[in-house]
């Protein structure tokens, strides 16, 4: 019988909360829910391809924009950015099999590439840019097209010669005034007699590797002008010279050993270890690989007067969206990770700025202030919505050439074929289109 009464009770409780719950849940949501759903921020997922800028703290190069991301998803709870690391070896590769698939992400650091912007496939991004006036004169143009703004300037990259002192000061050049071509030819013909005799002590003119979507060969491919005609075409007859002085090059024996096949990473290990090899083109980031050894052993220099080097813009890029308050919340996102006050965080990098107020950045640093001079004289890459495939087809031939597979007239011939078949079936898709 003393069970009855607190049965009555928790039924009568019961009772009460099913009855006056909806109610209190209504009150509690209007109390809670201050901003309507209509006007509520994105969340869920936004993709972010990356490539790595590795530090001497950190080699993997991913930690920046992992704090990055961690900051701001803190700040916007339930926004998830992920991210899909790229690795320079098939990178580009992913990216442009993306694009072409349109298996896109949402972010990639394409805008001061021609080829996307070319495409159509990236939203415009005019609305992140309040001051054009603050960028250094050049950046924005590298990312625009018809007045739209495809891409978030980040930073300014750009190729040099690094240099052995102890190479070039037996040689009686100074790497502090750099080299014109006199200069080079004459070091050439240096070489190549100081290696006659001494067969087995030779010093090589030139250290490196061969890839596509690597810039730092063409200055010396292109040495006597620019890559293209007057009137927008390749100039196949610079082409043809290039591969001719690159075959030069190799029956003279001024190319390091195995210098058709050999890695990026190996051919860096070989110029630094070896101490047999006098130039070593390369990206300003590579600057890393010579830590503690830059004011002593190496050096920075410009290419040949006549064979300036090519800079590029680090921009990321939105591909197209359809949700208006998830590009809002990715425009969020890249205004922090590019704005004005991060742009300190270069330094470790060895990255040029893209800001005005920035130009003083590596004020003190001899070496990466040598660079800036260096970076003032060259020119950016052309833009052409057929440069990447032009340059994958040099490339391979001059990987043949260099082997002796292919002779610079058949490789100029077979280059010339290739590319304009390109054009031919880019012309004839679009027509189908």
């Amino acid at each position: 019988m003393w069970k009855r009464p607190f049965i009555l009770f928790f039924s009568l409780l019961l009772i009460s909360f099913l009855i006056y719950w909806p109610s209190q849940y209504k009150y509690y949501r209007k109390r809670v829910d201050v901003v309507p759903e209509s006007e509520r921020e994105f969340q869920g997922i936004i993709t972010l391809m990356d490539f790595p800028h590795p530090t001497a703290k950190d080699p993997s190069g991913f930690a920046w924009i992992r704090e990055e991301i961690s900051r701001f998803q803190k700040k916007n709870p339930g926004v998830v950015i992920d991210l899909v690391p790229l690795n320079a070896k098939d990178g580009y590769a992913r990216l442009e099999s993306a694009a072409m698939t349109k298996a896109y992400p949402d972010i990639a650091p394409v805008g001061g590439n021609y080829w996307y912007i070319s495409k159509g496939i990236l939203q415009p991004l005019n609305a992140c840019i309040d001051n054009k006036e603050t960028y250094i004169p050049g950046v924005l143009d590298q990312v625009c097209k018809d007045d739209n703004i495809y891409g978030l300037p980040w930073a300014v990259t750009s190729d040099v010669l690094f240099a052995n002192k102890d190479l070039l000061d037996g040689f009686g050049l100074n790497e502090e005034k750099g080299l014109n071509v006199a200069d080079f030819n004459n070091l050439l013909a240096n070489l190549e007699e100081n290696n006659k005799s001494k067969k087995n002590d030779k010093i090589y003119a030139l250290g490196g590797y061969i890839d596509v979507d690597d810039y730092t060969l063409l200055p010396l491919l292109f040495k006597d002008g620019g890559i293209y005609n007057e009137d927008g075409n390749p100039d196949f007859d610079r082409i043809k010279e290039g591969y001719l002085f690159f075959s030069n090059l190799g029956k003279r024996g001024l190319l390091t050993s195995n210098y058709g096949t050999i890695y990026r990473s190996s051919a860096w290990d070989k110029f630094i270890k070896d101490g047999k090899t006098v130039f070593m083109p390369g990206n300003i980031s590579d600057i890393i690989k010579l830590k503690d050894k830059s004011d002593t052993e190496f050096d920075a220099i410009s290419y040949p007067s006549d064979a300036a080097a090519t800079k590029r813009v680090i921009a990321y890029s939105v591909f197209k969206q359809n949700d208006p308050k998830k590009m809002q919340m990715i425009m969020k996102f890249l205004k922090q990770i590019t704005s004005e006050e991060k742009q300190v965080k270069l330094k470790d990098f060895n990255l040029i700025p893209v800001y005005r107020s920035q130009n003083g950045l590596y004020s003190g640093d001899k070496l990466m202030e040598k660079i800036n001079g260096i970076i003032d004289e060259t020119q950016y890459l052309p833009r052409s919505e057929h440069f990447e495939m032009l340059d994958e087809i040099i490339m391979t031939h001059l990987r043949q050439v260099v082997l002796d597979a292919e002779d610079p007239d058949e490789a100029a011939e077979e280059t010339k074929r290739e590319y304009n078949e390109y054009i031919s079936t880019m012309s004839k898709d679009k027509t189908d289109k």
